[in-house]
Protein backbone atom coordinates (compact mmCIF):
# COMPACT_ATOMS: atom_id res chain seq x y z
CA UNK A 1 0.00 0.00 0.00
CA UNK A 2 1.47 3.33 -0.94
CA UNK A 3 -0.25 6.62 0.07
CA UNK A 4 -3.43 6.95 1.20
CA UNK A 5 -5.02 3.32 1.91
CA UNK A 6 -7.81 2.90 -0.75
CA UNK A 7 -10.68 1.27 1.57
CA UNK A 8 -13.98 -0.07 -0.54
CA UNK A 9 -17.60 -0.92 1.34
CA UNK A 10 -20.42 -3.05 0.38
CA UNK A 11 -24.04 -2.42 1.27
CA UNK A 12 -27.63 -2.95 -0.19
CA UNK A 13 -30.68 -1.34 0.82
CA UNK A 14 -33.14 -3.25 -1.60
CA UNK A 15 -37.14 -2.56 -1.11
CA UNK A 16 -36.69 -6.00 1.21
CA UNK A 17 -33.56 -5.09 3.21
CA UNK A 18 -34.25 -2.04 5.31
CA UNK A 19 -31.77 0.80 5.41
CA UNK A 20 -30.15 0.19 8.25
CA UNK A 21 -26.45 -2.05 6.43
CA UNK A 22 -26.47 1.32 4.28
CA UNK A 23 -26.91 3.89 7.13
CA UNK A 24 -23.92 2.31 9.07
CA UNK A 25 -22.00 2.11 5.95
CA UNK A 26 -22.30 6.14 5.11
CA UNK A 27 -21.37 6.43 8.77
CA UNK A 28 -18.52 4.10 8.43
CA UNK A 29 -17.70 6.05 4.99
CA UNK A 30 -17.24 9.16 6.95
CA UNK A 31 -15.62 7.79 9.52
CA UNK A 32 -12.56 6.32 7.45
CA UNK A 33 -12.47 9.67 5.45
CA UNK A 34 -11.89 11.57 8.08
CA UNK A 35 -9.21 8.90 9.08
CA UNK A 36 -7.78 9.84 6.01
CA UNK A 37 -8.42 6.89 3.68
CA UNK A 38 -9.81 7.19 0.26
CA UNK A 39 -13.06 5.25 0.31
CA UNK A 40 -15.38 4.12 -2.08
CA UNK A 41 -19.11 2.92 -2.01
CA UNK A 42 -20.74 0.10 -3.42
CA UNK A 43 -24.07 -0.10 -3.51
CA UNK A 44 -26.03 -3.61 -4.44
CA UNK A 45 -29.51 -2.69 -4.53
CA UNK A 46 -31.94 0.02 -3.65
CA UNK A 47 -30.97 3.68 -3.92
CA UNK A 48 -29.56 6.55 -1.71
CA UNK A 49 -31.69 8.82 0.18
CA UNK A 50 -30.78 12.68 -0.42
CA UNK A 51 -29.36 12.65 3.09
CA UNK A 52 -27.44 9.71 2.27
CA UNK A 53 -25.95 11.35 -0.92
CA UNK A 54 -25.67 14.38 0.97
CA UNK A 55 -23.30 12.67 3.34
CA UNK A 56 -21.29 11.10 1.07
CA UNK A 57 -20.67 14.16 -1.11
CA UNK A 58 -19.87 15.70 2.21
CA UNK A 59 -17.05 13.03 2.99
CA UNK A 60 -15.57 12.94 -0.71
CA UNK A 61 -16.59 9.56 -0.96
CA UNK A 62 -17.57 8.21 -4.30
CA UNK A 63 -20.22 5.67 -4.96
CA UNK A 64 -18.81 3.38 -8.22
CA UNK A 65 -20.32 -0.16 -9.00
CA UNK A 66 -16.80 -1.97 -9.42
CA UNK A 67 -13.46 -2.31 -7.65
CA UNK A 68 -10.25 -2.85 -8.84
CA UNK A 69 -7.97 -4.19 -6.31
CA UNK A 70 -8.88 -2.15 -2.66
CA UNK A 71 -6.18 -2.45 0.60
CA UNK A 72 -9.03 -3.51 2.23
CA UNK A 73 -13.00 -4.38 1.44
CA UNK A 74 -15.68 -3.45 4.72
CA UNK A 75 -19.32 -5.53 3.68
CA UNK A 76 -22.13 -4.89 5.21
CA UNK A 77 -25.26 -6.20 3.42
CA UNK A 78 -28.14 -9.21 5.00
CA UNK A 79 -26.33 -12.22 3.62
CA UNK A 80 -22.26 -11.10 3.71
CA UNK A 81 -21.77 -14.67 1.86
CA UNK A 82 -23.17 -13.24 -1.12
CA UNK A 83 -19.79 -11.15 -2.21
CA UNK A 84 -17.47 -12.16 0.37
CA UNK A 85 -15.53 -14.27 -2.39
CA UNK A 86 -15.23 -11.54 -4.46
CA UNK A 87 -11.69 -10.44 -2.73
CA UNK A 88 -9.06 -12.47 -0.77
CA UNK A 89 -9.92 -13.01 2.42
CA UNK A 90 -7.17 -11.42 3.83
CA UNK A 91 -8.19 -8.03 2.81
CA UNK A 92 -11.71 -8.92 4.15
CA UNK A 93 -13.99 -7.41 7.26
CA UNK A 94 -17.20 -8.18 7.57
CA UNK A 95 -20.17 -6.91 9.58
CA UNK A 96 -22.21 -9.87 10.66
CA UNK A 97 -25.55 -9.15 12.96
CA UNK A 98 -26.73 -12.40 11.82
CA UNK A 99 -23.86 -14.86 12.59
CA UNK A 100 -24.93 -16.01 8.86
CA UNK A 101 -20.66 -15.42 7.50
CA UNK A 102 -19.25 -19.01 6.49
CA UNK A 103 -16.45 -17.31 3.98
CA UNK A 104 -12.80 -16.81 5.47
CA UNK A 105 -12.50 -13.36 6.70
CA UNK A 106 -9.29 -10.87 8.23
CA UNK A 107 -11.98 -9.22 10.63
CA UNK A 108 -15.72 -9.85 11.78
CA UNK A 109 -17.82 -7.28 13.70
CA UNK A 110 -21.07 -8.55 15.51
CA UNK A 111 -22.56 -4.71 16.88
CA UNK A 112 -25.64 -6.54 18.50
CA UNK A 113 -24.48 -9.26 20.46
CA UNK A 114 -21.61 -9.84 23.03
CA UNK A 115 -20.30 -12.53 21.01
CA UNK A 116 -20.44 -13.51 17.20
CA UNK A 117 -21.09 -17.55 16.66
CA UNK A 118 -20.84 -17.71 13.32
CA UNK A 119 -18.75 -20.90 11.66
CA UNK A 120 -16.07 -18.83 9.38
CA UNK A 121 -12.65 -18.72 10.42
CA UNK A 122 -11.42 -15.58 10.91
CA UNK A 123 -8.58 -13.42 12.32
CA UNK A 124 -10.10 -10.96 14.29
CA UNK A 125 -13.72 -10.95 16.12
CA UNK A 126 -14.76 -7.31 17.15
CA UNK A 127 -17.88 -8.38 19.36
CA UNK A 128 -20.50 -6.54 21.31
CA UNK A 129 -22.03 -2.78 21.99
CA UNK A 130 -18.45 -0.61 21.79
CA UNK A 131 -18.70 -1.76 18.12
CA UNK A 132 -22.40 0.01 17.49
CA UNK A 133 -21.43 2.26 14.55
CA UNK A 134 -23.21 5.97 15.39
CA UNK A 135 -22.86 8.95 13.22
CA UNK A 136 -20.96 12.13 14.60
CA UNK A 137 -24.19 13.83 15.23
CA UNK A 138 -25.26 11.66 17.18
CA UNK A 139 -22.60 11.76 19.66
CA UNK A 140 -23.02 15.85 19.62
CA UNK A 141 -26.67 15.96 20.50
CA UNK A 142 -25.38 13.16 23.56
CA UNK A 143 -23.33 15.93 24.71
CA UNK A 144 -25.61 18.59 24.32
CA UNK A 145 -28.99 16.93 24.52
CA UNK A 146 -32.31 19.56 23.51
CA UNK A 147 -34.70 19.87 26.78
CA UNK A 148 -37.47 17.82 27.41
CA UNK A 149 -40.38 17.61 25.62
CA UNK A 150 -43.36 19.62 26.84
CA UNK A 151 -45.62 17.87 26.82
CA UNK A 152 -44.09 14.64 26.60
CA UNK A 153 -43.47 12.98 22.62
CA UNK A 154 -43.78 9.28 21.52
CA UNK A 155 -41.42 9.11 18.50
CA UNK A 156 -42.06 6.12 16.53
CA UNK A 157 -39.88 4.87 14.11
CA UNK A 158 -38.96 1.11 12.48
CA UNK A 159 -36.25 2.00 10.12
CA UNK A 160 -35.56 3.31 6.70
CA UNK A 161 -38.12 0.77 4.85
CA UNK A 162 -40.29 -1.30 7.19
CA UNK A 163 -40.82 -3.51 4.25
CA UNK A 164 -43.98 -5.68 5.98
CA UNK A 165 -45.45 -2.02 7.00
CA UNK A 166 -45.43 -2.63 10.78
CA UNK A 167 -45.98 1.68 11.02
CA UNK A 168 -49.40 1.18 9.80
CA UNK A 169 -50.16 -2.27 11.54
CA UNK A 170 -49.12 -0.71 15.19
CA UNK A 171 -49.43 3.22 15.08
CA UNK A 172 -53.49 3.88 15.15
CA UNK A 173 -53.18 1.30 18.68
CA UNK A 174 -50.52 3.31 19.75
CA UNK A 175 -52.34 6.59 18.86
CA UNK A 176 -55.70 5.25 21.20
CA UNK A 177 -53.31 4.63 23.62
CA UNK A 178 -51.23 7.53 24.05
CA UNK A 179 -54.57 9.73 23.23
CA UNK A 180 -56.57 8.40 26.32
CA UNK A 181 -53.74 9.23 28.51
CA UNK A 182 -55.19 11.37 31.47
CA UNK A 183 -52.05 13.73 30.82
CA UNK A 184 -51.44 15.25 26.98
CA UNK A 185 -48.79 14.05 25.24
CA UNK A 186 -47.80 14.40 21.40
CA UNK A 187 -47.63 11.38 19.02
CA UNK A 188 -44.34 11.47 16.28
CA UNK A 189 -44.32 9.12 13.45
CA UNK A 190 -41.15 9.22 11.43
CA UNK A 191 -40.88 6.36 8.01
CA UNK A 192 -37.42 6.28 6.23
CA UNK A 193 -36.93 7.47 2.82
CA UNK A 194 -37.65 3.60 1.49
CA UNK A 195 -41.19 3.22 2.94
CA UNK A 196 -43.90 2.24 0.48
CA UNK A 197 -46.63 1.43 3.09
CA UNK A 198 -50.10 2.30 3.57
CA UNK A 199 -49.97 4.67 6.41
CA UNK A 200 -51.55 8.21 6.17
CA UNK A 201 -51.22 10.89 9.08
CA UNK A 202 -54.78 11.21 11.39
CA UNK A 203 -55.42 14.00 13.73
CA UNK A 204 -53.68 14.32 16.44
CA UNK A 205 -50.66 13.25 16.16
CA UNK A 206 -47.77 14.10 13.17
CA UNK A 207 -46.16 11.97 9.88
CA UNK A 208 -43.62 12.79 8.26
CA UNK A 209 -40.83 10.86 5.69
CA UNK A 210 -36.92 10.98 6.08
CA UNK A 211 -37.15 14.29 8.06
CA UNK A 212 -33.80 16.26 7.91
CA UNK A 213 -34.09 16.74 11.72
CA UNK A 214 -34.44 13.37 12.28
CA UNK A 215 -31.44 12.89 14.87
CA UNK A 216 -33.05 16.05 16.44
CA UNK A 217 -36.62 14.25 17.06
CA UNK A 218 -35.35 10.90 17.84
CA UNK A 219 -33.09 13.07 21.17
CA UNK A 220 -35.93 14.94 22.54
CA UNK A 221 -38.25 12.37 22.28
CA UNK A 222 -39.44 11.22 25.77
CA UNK A 223 -39.90 7.68 24.62
CA UNK A 224 -39.50 6.12 21.53
CA UNK A 225 -41.03 3.04 19.71
CA UNK A 226 -38.39 1.34 17.38
CA UNK A 227 -37.43 -1.69 15.25
CA UNK A 228 -35.19 -3.95 16.61
CA UNK A 229 -31.91 -2.62 14.49
CA UNK A 230 -29.76 0.35 14.56
CA UNK A 231 -31.90 2.25 16.06
CA UNK A 232 -31.71 0.88 19.32
CA UNK A 233 -28.42 1.98 19.51
CA UNK A 234 -29.00 5.23 18.44
CA UNK A 235 -31.93 5.72 21.26
CA UNK A 236 -29.78 4.21 23.68
CA UNK A 237 -26.63 6.35 23.28
CA UNK A 238 -28.60 9.70 23.42
CA UNK A 239 -30.61 8.14 26.68
CA UNK A 240 -33.97 8.26 24.94
CA UNK A 241 -35.98 5.38 26.59
CA UNK A 242 -36.95 2.68 24.09
CA UNK A 243 -39.81 0.34 23.44
CA UNK A 244 -38.48 -2.14 20.97
CA UNK A 245 -40.43 -4.60 18.75
CA UNK A 246 -38.64 -6.56 16.02
CA UNK A 247 -39.22 -5.93 12.43
CA UNK A 248 -36.74 -8.44 10.62
CA UNK A 249 -36.27 -12.22 11.38
CA UNK A 250 -32.60 -11.14 13.24
CA UNK A 251 -34.32 -9.10 15.48
CA UNK A 252 -35.50 -10.85 18.21
CA UNK A 253 -32.49 -12.13 19.25
CA UNK A 254 -30.60 -9.00 18.89
CA UNK A 255 -33.12 -6.79 20.93
CA UNK A 256 -33.09 -9.58 24.21
CA UNK A 257 -29.71 -8.71 25.25
CA UNK A 258 -30.58 -4.78 25.22
CA UNK A 259 -33.78 -5.18 27.35
CA UNK A 260 -31.76 -7.54 29.60
CA UNK A 261 -29.26 -4.81 30.21
CA UNK A 262 -32.19 -2.13 30.99
CA UNK A 263 -31.60 -0.35 28.03
CA UNK A 264 -34.72 -0.74 26.37
CA UNK A 265 -38.10 -2.92 26.69
CA UNK A 266 -38.51 -5.67 24.04
CA UNK A 267 -42.53 -6.58 23.90
CA UNK A 268 -42.21 -8.98 20.41
CA UNK A 269 -42.08 -9.19 16.90
CA UNK A 270 -44.14 -5.97 15.41
CA UNK A 271 -45.28 -8.38 12.61
CA UNK A 272 -47.09 -10.56 15.08
CA UNK A 273 -48.05 -8.84 18.17
CA UNK A 274 -51.11 -7.65 19.32
CA UNK A 275 -50.91 -3.94 18.60
CA UNK A 276 -52.92 -2.56 21.48
CA UNK A 277 -49.82 -4.59 23.88
CA UNK A 278 -47.50 -1.94 21.70
CA UNK A 279 -50.05 0.80 23.01
CA UNK A 280 -50.24 -0.24 26.26
CA UNK A 281 -46.27 -1.06 26.63
CA UNK A 282 -45.87 2.54 25.48
CA UNK A 283 -48.54 4.19 27.79
CA UNK A 284 -46.67 2.59 30.62
CA UNK A 285 -43.21 3.45 30.07
CA UNK A 286 -44.55 7.30 29.63
CA UNK A 287 -46.44 7.16 33.18
CA UNK A 288 -43.11 5.51 34.93
CA UNK A 289 -40.05 8.47 34.84
CA UNK A 290 -37.92 6.14 37.41
CA UNK A 291 -38.03 3.38 35.06
CA UNK A 292 -37.24 5.57 32.27
CA UNK A 293 -34.41 7.14 34.28
CA UNK A 294 -32.75 4.63 34.50
CA UNK A 295 -33.06 3.29 31.00
CA UNK A 296 -31.32 6.48 29.74
CA UNK A 297 -28.99 5.77 32.24
CA UNK A 298 -28.37 2.29 30.98
CA UNK A 299 -27.60 3.19 27.44
CA UNK A 300 -25.76 6.28 28.25
CA UNK A 301 -23.28 4.05 29.96
CA UNK A 302 -22.93 0.63 27.76
CA UNK A 303 -23.40 2.71 24.25
CA UNK A 304 -20.30 5.08 24.16
CA UNK A 305 -20.94 6.09 20.45
CA UNK A 306 -17.67 5.08 19.52
CA UNK A 307 -18.15 2.33 17.36
CA UNK A 308 -17.28 3.36 14.29
CA UNK A 309 -14.05 4.63 14.92
CA UNK A 310 -12.94 1.58 16.62
CA UNK A 311 -13.89 -0.31 13.21
CA UNK A 312 -12.06 2.54 11.56
CA UNK A 313 -9.36 1.95 13.32
CA UNK A 314 -8.81 -1.96 12.67
CA UNK A 315 -9.70 -1.79 8.85
CA UNK A 316 -6.79 0.71 8.71
CA UNK A 317 -4.78 -1.29 10.61
CA UNK A 318 -6.12 -4.76 7.93
CA UNK A 319 -5.29 -1.77 4.88
CA UNK A 320 -1.57 -1.11 5.97
CA UNK A 321 -0.67 -4.71 6.88
CA UNK A 322 -1.13 -6.01 3.18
Amino acid sequence: MAGRPWIWLVTSAGPSEGRGHLARTVTLAETLREAGARVHVELLRGELSVRDRTRLEAAGAELRASAGHPDAVLVDIPDPNEVAGRWPADSLAIIDDSNRLTTPAAIVVQPSLPAWSGRAPVGTVLAGYAFAPLRASLRRLAEHPPAPSDPPDVFVCFGGGDPDDVTARLVPAVAAAVGARRDSASLTVVVGASYGGRLEAEPGWTLLQDPPDFDERLAGATVALIGGGTLKFEAAHLGVPAIVVAVADDQPDNAEPMAALAMAAYVGDGRTIDPEDVGWAVVALLDDPDRRAAMARAGRAIVDGRGAERIAREVLVLAGSR
